[in-house]
């Protein structure tokens, strides 16, 4: 998702759960709401729009196919009637988390990032489990430079959402900025654990670990870290880690001349 300035994929997590709330409308009403969901996640935003429209036709108080006429709209970058859309379904009903989380969608999508954090910590405040508010949020206090607040909000992430590739390599990246590696043994580990299939993402924010610590001149370290990872990794991610080790001893002859 983007969401175009986040790193998630927004309307792929989005679409599975955007009956939520909306027991007591017609099934069809609900149906023509997930539809749309999918169909912004595939890039079909006219069928999308047009799917939305008609679920509102049913209850033009459906606050789950509101939202996705909000989306529709973010995705083609206009925001106005993104923030219209949005702000209906959070007056709709503030129980809730998708008016406040879409508002925040288009707040750091137009450079208000601090505005953007407080819609976010208000979907938190409704859902505490929605991932793609905290990983939002996360993103967000990066940028602000609240490196410990954002390194706080991805090990909450990890906890919640522990099959989600990307939520492990924002922390490894957050534990890279703030010099914690030694954490990073058990970061892989956990990755290791919860991710079912091998992925490249993960591996190479290790390499970028490893790479980070050899522009410091801290060679040792970068091996001493892909060593330990690399025995709590399952052996089809291990070659991401062994073409790092063994480009290390010719780097220690570069750094030596």
């Amino acid at each position: 998702m983007n969401v175009s300035a986040t790193f998630v994929a927004l309307p792929i997590f989005i679409g599975l759960n955007a009956c939520a709330g909306s027991a007591a409308l017609p099934a069809k009403a609900v149906a023509l709401s997930n539809n749309a969901a999918h169909n912004i996640a595939r890039g079909d935003l006219d069928r999308a729009q047009a799917e939305a429209k008609i679920a509102l036709e049913y209850n033009p108080k459906f606050i789950e196919a509101t939202f996705n006429l909000g989306l529709v709209e973010y995705e083609r970058g206009n925001y106005v009637a993104a923030r219209d859309q949005f702000m209906r379904a959070r007056t709709l009903n503030r129980d809730l988390p998708w008016g406040s989380f879409g508002l925040g969608l288009v707040a750091e999508a137009t450079g208000r990032p601090k505005e953007a954090e407080q819609y976010y910590r208000d979907t938190l405040a409704i859902d505490p489990g929605f991932t793609e508010a905290r990983m939002n949020l996360a993103s967000i206090l990066t940028k602000l430079g609240k490196l410990e607040a954002a390194y706080a909000e991805l090990k909450k992430c990890v906890e919640t959402a522990p099959a989600v590739a990307e939520v492990w390599v924002m922390l490894i990246k957050s534990g890279i900025e703030l010099n914690r590696f030694s954490d990073l043994d058990d970061i892989a580990k956990g990755a290791a654990l919860h991710i079912a299939k091998p992925e490249a993402a993960v591996v190479g924010a290790l390499r970028t670990l490893a790479q980070d610590r050899i522009t410091l001149e801290s060679i040792d370290e970068a091996e001493r870290v892909l060593r330990a990872v690399r025995v709590e990794l399952p052996p089809s991610w291990q070659p991401g880690i062994d073409v790092m080790l063994d480009a290390l001893p010719e780097i220690r002859k570069l750094k030596a001349n």
